[in-house]
């Protein structure tokens, strides 16, 4: 089954009908909220056929600690404890072949240098797991704004994201706000996460640096990787 072009985009993509083996994704983040908030609507709303998404939520005292290894060693934990993993799985009503169990995590560059060797040893250890990364840099919210016309910024200020004063939001979040009216981390306005939305945030996420070793020097990001596995866009 594909999508339809004619589809009402405030509609889920799919329909699941068949009982066939699905994929099962599991999605760990950095950020607390906002990147849980936004995965677990496209999980909710679009219910894409064939895939299953497990949205984890950080532990008891990691809501305000986190970093792209703590992240990616979450995904490890659940990986080497087969009993907890059975345990997400049976919270989903479908059948699943472990062999297309598919893990990520969502991170973010942010600015500072002790940031890019957390990540840089992220990314390592992601990749000898076999764990996916989506990363964005500077923030998630420059995934969030490419659902918008991102040729009217600089990007130097899309990269910079500095607050726009000393007790105001930064470029990103300000901007934000420009597009939909309000933004919250810890309350995602997700109207604005519709299908066409994102396709045209996978269309203009090109523009810029995809390159997952290259993203952590350079403005871009690859969340579309994530984007095409589990909406197929």
């Amino acid at each position: 089954m594909g999508f339809n072009p004619n589809r009402n985009f405030n509609e889920p993509i799919f329909k699941t009908e068949s009982k066939e083996v699905e994929k099962f994704v599991i999605i760990a983040f950095e950020g607390a909220e906002t990147e849980h908030q936004y995965f677990s609507h496209i999980k909710k709303e679009f219910k894409p056929n064939g895939i299953t998404i497990a949205c984890i939520k950080r532990g008891k005292g990691e809501e305000n600690s986190s970093s792209p290894t703590k992240v990616a060693q979450t995904i490890i934990d659940i990986i080497e404890d087969k009993e907890r993993l059975t345990k997400i799985k049976n919270e989903c009503p479908h059948d699943f072949d472990d062999s297309y169990d598919l893990f990520w995590i969502v991170v973010d560059r942010e600015k500072q240098e002790s940031k890019k060797v957390n990540l840089t040893n992220a990314i390592k250890t992601c990749k000898e797991h076999n764990i996916q990364v989506s990363l964005t840099n500077p923030a998630f919210e420059f995934w969030l704004l490419l659902h918008f016309d991102i040729s009217k910024y600089s990007r130097s200020d899309l990269l910079e994201n500095k607050k726009t004063s000393e007790q105001s939001k930064r470029f990103l979040e300000t901007a934000l706000i420009s597009e939909i009216g309000q933004y919250n981390k810890s309350k995602l306005d997700t109207k604005f996460i519709t299908f066409k939305n994102i396709s045209l945030a996978v269309e203009q996420e090109v523009k810029f640096e995809n390159d997952l070793d290259k993203i952590i020097d350079k403005l871009g990001s690859n969340v579309g990787n994530l984007m095409k596995e589990i909406l197929g866009i």
